[in-house]
């Protein structure tokens, strides 16, 4: 920002003080062991819209309105900062960058093929605004673990802002038009981020390939426990049975889980034995049963079952495959020591899939979710996407986190690709689920060139 407008920030002092804004006047650096936080700024009350039916705490933010920047010198200057944020790469993340060439070259400014209409993208935003307002039942709860970022009493609400979507949705689209992707590699867990990582499913029927026709989104049903099996394999922690496994270039938890190796030796202990022990004294039953379920792509709705059977304390945790998704969060992200019913019920269930998950999280409960990260990462966006970019060179192709959106002209293709190598990565055969998008783009769209 400084380097487009140099005193930008005493533009946000002024606006604070004439009550144009308003701040939560916190700031916090990042730390080794603590994400930081930026200052946070927004409208006050009095320029917000009131939903309708929601009482006088549901605030909702100002809508935005599309203003069109004429002022070539500050274009330029923004050109500009880009191609420096490109230069300022240190050496090792520009190699990263021409590792992910057979993906990012699809997500080039003025070369990308992803188009979207424009005009009806936008209509379909604001019908589904004035439908959210108006039932306030439709609007979507946020997750458990949300948290009030701002003080005041009246803000506090468990849904979603209906005004906050639609200026997502409009900043997505105005985005898509103008072919900025923005692509941006996660240094965590090496996740590809763009303008589509997080774009609403309202949105996903207007958007195409140019020349190439309708999309479809490749999925990997229930990501992260399936991935999870990997770590359920004695022979990934093993560099001398690996060699035997009998599949090429296998990921390797010498490599992957360095993170965590790492830390458990400076606190005296072997991660590497004690996973490959806990594994061996396992029940088979237990883990063919998680195989099994992650395999079919039902694992959430496997897992509820189960529950269900446990009692009815446990049923009601269940009572939704929303609710199970959660429980499986705190399973996998939360710390070791925060004991809640749905974790206990876990627990149950699959004792020593539970017993793997805390000895990975035991010291750092972040280390799991980047080691899950950094192995859908691995594998969809490096081996898979490798593959299909050298099969298919002539195809565009992109990737939102566990899935690959393709043409669906080449999407059997490219679903073998994805379900061979998975299955042999893992062990397990995967579940890829389609998801149609552009189903409401003309076939005119589709064949412009």
């Amino acid at each position: 920002m400084q380097r487009t407008v140099r005193d930008y920030h005493l533009y946000l002092k002024y606006a604070v003080k004439t009550g144009l804004l308003e701040t939560d006047d916190h700031y916090r650096p990042a730390s080794p062991n603590r994400r930081g936080k930026c200052t946070g700024y927004r409208f006050p009350a009095a320029y917000c819209e009131q939903s309708l039916g929601g009482g006088p705490t549901a605030r909702s933010h100002p809508r935005v309105q599309l203003v069109a920047v004429g002022d070539d010198k500050f274009a330029a200057k923004v050109r500009l900062s880009r191609q420096h944020q490109q230069r300022d790469l240190s050496g090792k993340e520009r190699m990263r960058y021409r590792e992910h060439r057979h993906l990012l070259g699809w997500l080039e400014p003025g070369a990308t093929p992803f188009r979207i209409d424009e005009r009806a993208a936008l209509q379909a935003a604001a019908e589904e605004l004035a439908r959210q307002q108006v039932n306030p039942s439709l609007r979507r709860r946020k997750s458990a673990g949300w948290k009030r970022r701002w003080a005041h009493a009246q803000d506090v609400e468990q849904f979603v802002d209906p005004v906050e979507q639609y200026n997502q949705r409009v900043n997505t689209v105005v985005r898509l038009a103008g072919q900025e992707l923005n692509p941006l590699l996660d240094q965590a867990g090496g996740r590809l981020h763009t303008t589509l990582t997080n774009m609403s499913s309202v949105l996903r029927p207007y958007l195409y390939a140019e020349g190439q026709g309708q999309l479809v989104s490749l999925d990997l049903a229930n990501s992260q426990p399936f991935l999870l099996n990997l770590l359920l394999d004695p022979i990934f922690y093993n560099p001398a049975l690996q060699k035997h496994a009998g599949v090429r270039g296998r990921l390797r938890w010498k490599e992957v889980g360095k993170e965590i190796r790492e830390r458990n030796k400076e606190r005296g202990g072997d991660i590497d034995i004690m996973l490959v022990n806990t594994l061996h004294e396992a029940e088979q039953q237990e883990l063919d049963k998680f195989r099994e379920w992650t395999s079919s792509g039902q694992f959430y709705q496997r897992l509820r079952e189960a529950m269900a059977e446990l009692g009815e304390e446990e049923a009601n945790l269940a009572a939704t495959l929303g609710a199970v998704k959660e429980l499986i969060f705190l399973v996998l992200f939360s710390k070791n020591n925060y004991s809640t019913p749905g974790k206990r019920a876990f627990t149950k269930i699959f004792p020593t899939v539970d017993k793997v998950v805390r000895l990975l999280k035991k010291g750092d409960h972040t280390a799991l979710p980047r080691l899950l990260q950094t192995l859908e990462a691995r594998l969809l966006l490096l081996r898979i996407g490798r593959q299909v970019a050298k099969a298919l060179p002539q195809v565009p192709m992109l990737t939102v986190h566990d899935s690959l959106v393709v043409p669906l002209p080449h999407a059997d293709q490219v679903q073998r690709l994805m379900e061979t190598e998975l299955a042999a990565q893992v062990g397990v055969a995967p579940c890829i689920k389609r998801e149609l998008w552009g189903q409401y783009v003309s076939a005119r769209q589709y064949e412009e060139a």
